[in-house]
């Protein structure tokens, strides 16, 4: 079970003049530990594909895909 804590909150430093963070990244397989943030987050993948669990739902993201 996934624990919602303030030791897994993610602060996400946005711009302050669009109030947005863009963030591109290159990653040839790695793990993201659980973790939660106010702000929204939109994953756009260009190629390949990325295993995202969510909700306890593990999902499969392929290019063309918006989730």
């Amino acid at each position: 079970k996934k624990v919602i804590t303030a030791s897994n909150y993610e602060v996400i430093p946005l711009d302050l003049r669009t109030n947005v963070r863009f963030y591109t990244s290159v990653d040839f397989g790695s793990y993201v530990p659980p973790h939660w943030h106010d702000a929204i987050e939109i994953l756009y993948l260009q190629e390949g594909e990325l295993k995202v669990n969510t909700k306890a739902l593990p999902e499969i993201y392929i290019p063309g895909n918006v989730r």
